[in-house]
C-alpha cells in the first residue's frame, strides 16, 4: 500500500471466522460489497452490487442475509454478531444505508404528477385479462386506491412499492400495461 492510500475505515470491513465454515470478509467499497470467502475446500471472492439487495436483512438461524430485491436469494450472509455485536450491528447498518443510498434504480414519486383514471382503468382491465390476478393481487388493489384517490401521495407511493414488490412479473405488467412506465417516468 502507498503511502497516500488510507485503509478502510473500521465500519467499512468486517472479518469473520467460523469453525466450520471458515473466515469471511466484507468489504464496502462505494456502490458494491466485496466478499472473500476461505473455507477448507473452497476460496471464492466475489463482489455484489448494492442496489440489487433489499435493504432489510432476513435472520436465518446463525446467518444474517441481505437478499436480492427481484428473487429473495440470499446474496450475502453474515454470521450474527460476528466478530462481537458491536462490530457486526455496525456494519450491517453500514450495508443497509448503502443499499438505501442506491435507491435510484426503483421508481420514485414524483411531485405534481397527474393520474389519467381513464388509463388507469383500461390498466387494470388489460391487466386482469392478460395476467393470473393471483400472481399480481397486491399490484391491483394498490393500482385500485391510486385510481380511487389519483392526487394522494401515499396511494401513489403505494402503487410503487406494490410494482416494486412485483419481482420478475414487473416485465409482464409492462408489456401488458404501458401505461405503468408513463406514470413511473419522470415528466
Amino acid at each position: 500500500m502507498s503511502t497516500d492510500e488510507s485503509p478502510l475505515p473500521a465500519s467499512d470491513r468486517l472479518s469473520q471466522r467460523h469453525l466450520f465454515k471458515g473466515q469471511r470478509e466484507f468489504e464496502l467499497h462505494g456502490d458494491e460489497l466485496q466478499i472473500h470467502i476461505d473455507m477448507p475446500f473452497l476460496k471464492k471472492d466475489f463482489t455484489v452490487v448494492l442496489a440489487i439487495l433489499d435493504p432489510e436483512p432476513v435472520i436465518k438461524g446463525s446467518t444474517l442475509a441481505f437478499v436480492s430485491a427481484v428473487n429473495r436469494e440470499p446474496l450475502v450472509e453474515l454470521f450474527i454478531e460476528e466478530p462481537d455485536k458491536d462490530t457486526f450491528d455496525a456494519f450491517v447498518e453500514k450495508i443497509r444505508q448503502g443499499v438505501i443510498a442506491e435507491d435510484y434504480g426503483k421508481p420514485k414519486v414524483f411531485s405534481g404528477k397527474q393520474v389519467d383514471t381513464d388509463r388507469l382503468q383500461l390498466t387494470l382491465d388489460m391487466l386482469r385479462r392478460y395476467i393470473d390476478a393471483d400472481d399480481i393481487q397486491p399490484y391491483l388493489d394498490a393500482l385500485e386506491a391510486l385510481k380511487a384517490n389519483p392526487q394522494d401521495s401515499d396511494a401513489f407511493r403505494g402503487m410503487l412499492d406494490a410494482f416494486n414488490d412485483l419481482g420478475p412479473m414487473q416485465g409482464a405488467v409492462l408489456s401488458y400495461a404501458p401505461y405503468i412506465v408513463s406514470l413511473m417516468s419522470d415528466d
